[in-house]
């Protein structure tokens, strides 16, 4: 027996034989579903465009877009309360005029100008064409049925040029005064056709008002979707723009593209990693833009890629933002606290490296296990013991007792890092950026901290891709903005985000090994870098070809755009699209990332630690990849292990 309804590899929807036989009329939808707007990412989209437009005929309405929005929502608001169903684009000018305080001529001018790039932008859509033509050549009649503020004639014209020649007729809900999705409009086309609802098939792209609106009022229905709505069904991306034309752009190609991505793994993840860099420079530029600052620094190795996207985003906007790539770390700044705010020294040192054995956590004080037995005795503990919620006191108290050693063991160091500090102009009162990908501030805090021991009063904004909590000690100045999420909010971004914190920071990695201290050479205080070979061969292997090519795409982007706007872009929107492969990775994606040296925090399991060189592997459970080594991403692991069980 045949199937209904096919849908063939390039995504045409064909009706059976079957279906066709059991029915007299087809009704389709009208937009996204005959005709498309392939240049919008979203229809909204086209709102920018008049603002664009009209600035450039001498109409600047500073914030048309928005304005345009509200008016229709308050003009849907007074239509139901009028009792009428829908409403005409008309009416809701009369609310911009309002909202803008635009009065006629120029009223008339704007309205007239979304007509006219309307008429620009949209394109007969193939799909809906061929299915179409089906069923025109079975010999069927054929409605067209929208819900939109157009009218009836605008819609025949636009039909007409997109080859649409054989519709009897068109019902518009703004004609009409009734929706699809209150099925008032369905009721109108039964009775206007004198054909019986289960005699009508409607075809359509949304599953409210098209679906489920028409099998409500007895019609048969079939459901289509333009290859950008299937892309932001699978991603659960809103039908909106994003609130930036650039990203509008990018997420635009990236749901239209039709080439081949490059040969498996990481590479997939080009597309989506270039919108997550593109959103956080396009938010740290307009969060610039509307203050006084005017020099950012950039913390290594995490702000590298940052910084190269935030120029970017700079110059195509034309701001004038001085950004410094400053060589820091936190163990290259902790130094500076033990000196200037000793008792946040001992908080953080007792706190931050939680889940690592004591005699790690001694280390990184400049302390030997051994020269510390007895002080550890004298708390109850071991070296060999792992630092947690239950041995922080007393570690704690151990790091008291031992302070002057640990003083005196870091002073140069301090020094060094004061010194290199002061080079880089960072110790002054003038206000400054700090940007870094988060997640608690530990290297703001720091300086502000030291700023405070030197009697420096700095105004000092921290921007971040996302921030969980605030450092342990916070400064009084402390202050901090996350991108996707802000002190852990929203939560349904936080999900997203905590996926996996390690991977995010292994994605922003740099071609240098992290700051270990400073050094004099030739009379200027130069960084020390770790020079892990397993780190950089991961970063010439993988993360910089990512890094590389997601910029290429994002110049490209940049470059078609002309002129940029700045503009805030929609956190939730880049998390989903740029970060939306941590949850539901593909699986070559899974497995390429499965193999990196990563100990990762997948769903707060495990602590997030980077750095190959940093990792406690022998604590890391799971079968053995290939070559011998352990797969360090649980998502990684369980793709393997289906796979190596032919699953």
């Amino acid at each position: 027996m045949e199937s209904v309804v096919t849908r063939s590899e390039d995504g045409v929807v064909k009706l059976g034989r079957l279906l066709l036989h059991d029915v007299d009329v087809v009704s389709f939808d009208f937009f996204d579903t005959l005709v498309h707007r392939p240049s919008l990412f979203a229809p909204t989209g086209l709102f920018n465009l008049i603002e664009g437009e009209a600035t450039s005929r001498g109409l600047a309405i500073k914030g048309f877009a928005s304005i345009r929005v509200r008016a229709e929502g308050v003009a849907r608001v007074r239509s139901h309360g009028n009792g009428v169903g829908d409403v005409t684009l008309a009416e809701i000018y009369r609310e911009v005029g309002v909202l803008g305080r635009i009065a006629e001529p120029n009223l008339s001018a704007l309205m007239a100008l979304e007509l006219d790039l309307e008429r620009r932008v949209l394109e007969r859509l193939p799909s809906g064409h061929a299915l179409y033509r089906e069923v025109v050549g079975a010999g069927k009649r054929v409605v067209i049925v929208s819900d939109t503020y157009f009218s009836v004639e605008f819609l025949a014209e636009i039909a007409e040029r997109a080859g649409y020649d054989a519709t009897e007729q068109i019902f518009a809900s703004s004609a009409a005064r009734a929706t699809k999705s209150d099925g008032g409009l369905f009721e109108f086309v039964v009775e206007q056709t004198g054909v019986e609802a289960r005699r009508i098939v409607h075809v359509g792209d949304d599953a409210h008002s098209d679906y489920r609106g028409a099998l409500g009022r007895g019609l048969k229905a079939v459901l289509t979707r333009t290859p950008i709505q299937t892309w932001k069904h699978t991603r659960s991306v809103p039908n909106r723009t994003s609130g930036n034309p650039v990203l509008d752009e990018l997420f635009r190609r990236l749901a239209t593209s039709t080439s081949p991505s490059e040969p498996g793994g990481t590479a997939a993840l080009v597309p989506e990693v270039s919108a997550l860099y593109l959103g956080q420079a396009l938010w740290l530029a307009w969060r610039l833009a509307h203050s006084n600052i005017r020099t950012a620094y950039f913390f290594s190795r995490d702000g590298r890629i940052m910084k190269e996207f935030f120029d970017l985003v700079a110059s195509a906007a034309g701001l004038d933002i001085d950004s410094r790539y400053l060589y820091v770390s936190r163990a290259a700044l902790y130094p500076t606290v033990i000196s200037t705010a000793p008792m946040v020294a001992r908080r953080l040192f007792a706190h931050n490296w939680e889940q690592l054995p004591i005699s790690d956590a001694l280390r990184r004080v400049g302390l030997e296990p051994e020269e510390c037995e007895a002080a550890l005795r004298a708390n109850g503990l071991r070296s060999d013991a792992v630092l947690g919620a239950a041995s922080r006191d007393r570690f704690e108290k151990t790091l008291i007792g031992l302070w002057p050693v640990i003083e005196r063991r870091n002073a140069s160091a301090g020094d060094l890092a004061i010194a290199y500090l002061e080079q880089e102009g960072v110790l002054t009162s003038d206000p400054a950026a700090f940007v870094d990908i988060g997640w608690h501030g530990t290297m703001q805090n720091a300086i502000l901290l030291l700023c405070r021991h030197k009697g420096v009063v700095k105004p000092v904004q921290g921007f971040y891709v996302g921030t969980f909590a605030d450092p342990v000690g916070a400064d009084p100045l402390y202050r901090a903005s996350g991108f996707l999420v802000d002190h852990d909010d929203p939560p349904h971004v936080r999900s997203i985000v905590r996926a996996s914190p390690s991977l995010i920071e292994l994605l922003h990695g740099a071609s240098h090994g992290s700051v270990e201290g400073y050094e004099v050479a030739n009379g200027r205080i130069d960084p020390v870098l770790n020079g892990e070979l397993l780190d950089c061969h991961q970063y010439e292997t993988v993360i910089g070809s990512i890094q590389s090519h997601a910029k290429e795409l994002a110049e490209s982007v940049l470059d078609g755009c002309g002129a940029l706007r700045l503009s805030p872009p929609d956190a939730e929107m880049v998390a989903r699209v740029g970060l939306g492969w941590l949850t539901e990775p593909a699986p070559a994606v899974a497995e390429a990332l499965g193999a990196l040296k990563i100990v990762s925090d997948v769903r707060g399991i495990a602590r997030s630690i980077t750095g190959a060189g940093e990792c406690n592997l022998a604590g890391v459970t799971g079968e053995l990849l290939s070559d011998g080594s352990k797969p360090m991403w649980p998502a990684g692991r369980r793709v393997l292990l289906r796979r190596s069980d032919g699953r």
